[in-house]
């Protein structure tokens, strides 16, 4: 059975009051961002580590990879910790594991604030390969090696919710019930 896909852009917050109210049947969000919704369930896209966000004017920009510990003197613009706190939460561990806290210069609800605050600071800014896809030439995406892959994006929607399209939906994506 075949299903529309409409893109509807709006930050994390947004989009997952959206999916909750029943104005979306169904959203793509980064796995953090999930795992405090109740009564939803999700399939997996894409896992992934960190992906480190330079623009060219960054010395760093050249680098095909990249250690957690070498971002360490870098500016962060870190993702909005009021709209995904578990993503923030994720930055922050992965940071402190490597052994340093982070110099946070900027925070950003939407991939075009982090972009534009990562040339503004000549910063930093982390996300997750599906992310790294959509390459700028302005900036380089780089993968952070020693991170965990507790990353992704995932298609969640509502429990409740049943129709030929979601449930064609679910089997493309391999659906398994999710906690």
């Amino acid at each position: 059975m075949p299903f529309l896909l409409e893109t509807e852009y709006g930050d994390t917050g947004e989009i997952k009051k959206k999916l909750l109210s029943g104005e979306l049947d169904a959203a793509v969000l980064p796995l953090p961002c999930v795992t405090d919704l109740a009564g939803v369930e999700w399939g997996e896209i894409m896992r992934s580590g960190f992906y480190a966000i330079v623009h060219k004017n960054n010395a760093l920009y050249q680098r095909k990879s990249l250690k957690m510990a070498e971002l360490k003197d870098q500016n962060f613009i870190m993702w909005a910790k009021k709209d995904m706190p578990f993503v923030y939460a994720e930055e922050i561990y992965a940071c402190q594991k490597a052994g340093f806290t982070p110099r946070i210069v900027g925070e950003a609800a939407k991939m075009g604030d982090m972009m534009a605050q990562v040339a503004l600071y000549n910063g930093v800014g982390l996300t997750n390969r599906s992310t790294a896809l959509t390459y700028s030439g302005e900036d380089h995406f780089i993968p952070v090696t020693d991170s965990p892959e507790r990353l992704g994006l995932v298609c969640v929607w509502r429990k409740e919710d049943s129709s030929r399209q979601l449930e064609s939906l679910k089997e493309l994506l391999g659906h398994t019930e999710k906690p």
